[in-house]
């Protein structure tokens, strides 16, 4: 044997010795996230179905068992899907609750990051409903009588605390989902059919007032449903009366002096509407106020107001005070002109008003 080159392996054997195998590499521990839908589970049964929409939005926190500490959140896609932050090897509370929905499934699950990877966690939450049916009113009595149809197609809306909408089905019915909790008003269309149907008078079963179109104040609970919420519709039957009076003798006044002039509305028909009054202005006519529970769209050339509320039928009146000023001598009068804002008008001969400021010319 060569002695140097039993030296050199002896050398070799003895570090070896001394300095152990070599180490192995350290693998790092394993990541991963956790995936799942929020949806609303409108049967209640615990199983996502078609027809049962994401919810959008929802928070889903995480939280570190091993660790004890908070994880990351994550919000829902518009289909109601989520992703979780990456997440480091252990276990995991996965939770998502929101007081205004009824939950369907346990609103915390568990979930074990690690090489086996994890299974989709899943919440299902109950949202409130708000169901009715829409009705033709053939007798305009505000009751559902037995042979008056059911009317498709018409719109109703939530118009607070949230936005939701829906139409009515063939048979009449309509439903509102997925409501979080909360005290509701809904909205009815003024207008219902090819026919331009107008709603019925309110109480009895119709639920919806006239002028507002609007129902009185629901509460909803997490997850209940609240019915009936019904809309009748009929015929209009709206007839305004114009009528105008003033604080002075209009043909008195002079340039430049303010007349307080008084629109009148009287309701002669059978159903309730809310109005708009027009007044058309004469050059060198100016409006200097505006008076009266209305709203004023438009204040020149042709001054418009909307009644806030509704014109009713009987001995009800609604007034328009408007101060007007003549800064010339005029050669027309003022012209007003009153009109539903839905339906028709039955007799539109006492729709006009026309007054002077000034002596004719």
């Amino acid at each position: 044997m060569n002695l140097r080159r039993g030296a050199v392996v002896l050398a070799s054997a003895s570090l070896l010795t001394l300095t152990g195998a070599p180490a192995l590499a350290e693998e790092p521990a394993p990541t991963g996230t956790v995936t799942g839908l929020v949806w609303f589970d409108r049967d209640a049964d615990g199983a996502a179905e078609p027809g049962e929409p994401g919810a959008a939005d929802a928070e889903v926190s995480f939280f570190d068992v091993l660790r004890q500490r908070p994880a990351g959140k994550a919000v829902t896609d518009r289909d109601g899907r989520y992703t979780s932050p990456t997440l480091k090897f252990g276990l995991y509370k996965v939770s998502h609750q929101r007081a205004e929905y009824a939950a369907t499934t346990s609103p915390v699950r568990f979930a074990l990051v690690s090489t086996d990877g994890v299974r989709p966690i899943d919440f299902g939450i109950r949202g409130g409903t708000i169901t009715g049916t829409v009705w033709h009113d053939a007798d305009r009595d505000g009751k559902r009588d037995h042979g008056e149809q059911p009317l498709a197609e018409v719109p109703v809306t939530t118009v607070k605390p949230v936005t939701r909408h829906a139409a009515s089905g063939k048979d009449g019915r309509y439903t509102l989902h997925d409501l979080p909790a909360g005290r509701y008003q809904l909205k009815a269309s003024s207008l219902a059919t090819a026919a331009q149907l107008t709603l019925t008078r309110p109480g009895r079963d119709n639920d919806f007032a006239w002028g507002s179109y609007t129902s009185g104040e629901l509460r909803i609970r997490p997850g209940r449903t609240e019915g009936e919420v019904d809309a009748g519709y009929a015929e209009s039957r709206y007839d305004g009366a114009l009528s105008i009076s003033t604080d002075r003798d209009p043909q008195t006044a002079e340039v430049g002096q303010p007349v307080k002039v008084t629109v009148h509305l009287t309701n002669r028909g059978e159903t309730g509407q809310r109005v708009a009054v027009s007044l058309f202005l004469p050059e060198g006519v100016r409006v200097s106020g505006v008076a009266g529970d209305w709203t004023v769209v438009s204040t020149g050339p042709t001054v418009l107001a909307n009644s806030m509320t509704a014109v009713e039928p009987g001995a009800k009146e609604r007034a328009l005070t408007l101060t007007v000023v003549a800064d010339q001598p005029l050669t027309a009068p003022l012209h007003f002109r009153q009109r539903p804002d839905a339906g028709g008008d039955r007799d539109s001969g006492n729709d006009d008003g026309y007054l002077w400021l000034g002596r004719k010319p």
